[in-house]
């Protein structure tokens, strides 16, 4: 019998089991219907975010096919579309961080718009990059969560892009997050939507369903997850695309494709 950790959201320690994989078991916690992948041994399945991540040579693992080289113009389209997002969504922004920056498009995004940016992220690899590639901003080394001496400092905007389904904790790491924030400032949190068109069409082929993401969230879960960490229940969850329409940002041809093709998201906004 299978022994699972307890539940990051209510500590529960019964799972069902939705997907029996290859790379895991997508089980569901029956007691706040929080979902989640683990291995053989109940624990959340775990991913190392090295050169290799970023330019696989197994198109079926987790990762990317080229992140840094053939897909480098299209997350830059839309890093730009999304710093254009969050400066609508906080046009007071003087000073963000990008957490889980990856490659660092973002931030080099925001700092093209006269915004102090700074992006986090614990893979050394990725940070590498972003350091080399970068044309602004500062780029900091260290894991999601733990003290940081390099991003001292109050910041206005706080984002979490496509991060918070690879952590053990998530409502931990959104309090840590929090903790960086100035008052009255913002979190803008984007991450997969599980539940919709595709997984009812993917069923277990589902895009997602790999070993660096450990969670999966439905609106509801990621609400309790944005309580769970900074205590505010009242939160701005809309479809990605939606809400760029509405804040009236143009979306390149790669970002619409990106959220209305390949994946479903969602973004969150919290007032602090």
């Amino acid at each position: 019998m299978i022994s699972y950790r307890p539940c990051a959201l209510c500590s529960g320690t019964t799972r069902e089991i939705e997907f029996r994989l290859p790379v895991g078991r997508v089980v569901r916690c029956p007691g706040c219907s929080l979902v989640s992948m683990v291995g053989s041994d109940g624990e959340l399945v775990r991913c190392a975010y090295d050169e290799e991540y970023y330019r696989r040579a197994d198109t079926s693992g987790p990762g990317y096919a080229d992140y840094f080289g053939v897909e480098a113009a299209a997350r830059r389209e839309i890093a730009s579309a999304l710093a254009d997002m969050v400066l609508a969504l906080a046009p007071d922004a003087r000073r963000v961080l990008d957490v889980g920056c990856g490659g660092g498009f973002l931030v080099t995004a925001l700092s093209e718009r006269g915004v102090e940016a700074v992006g986090l992220d614990g893979s050394r690899h990725a940070i590498e990059r972003a350091r080399f590639n970068a044309e602004g901003g500062d780029f900091v080394h260290a894991e999601i969560g733990a003290p940081c001496s390099a991003a001292e400092g109050l910041f206005d905007v706080i984002t979490m892009i496509d991060v918070v389904e690879h952590l053990p904790d998530p409502a931990g790491a959104v309090r840590w997050a929090a903790s960086l924030a100035a008052t009255g400032a913002t979190i803008v949190l984007l991450t997969p939507r599980y539940g919709g068109r595709l997984l009812a069409e993917q069923k277990a082929g589902y895009v997602h369903f790999n070993s660096d993401h450990m969670y999966y969230f439905t609106e509801e879960t990621l609400r309790a997850v944005i309580v769970g960490g900074t205590g505010q229940s009242r939160v701005e969850v809309e479809d990605v695309l939606t809400l760029a329409r509405e804040r009236e940002v143009a979306v390149p041809d790669s970002m619409a494709r990106k959220y209305s093709v390949d994946r479903e998201s969602m973004l969150a906004v919290i007032r602090l």
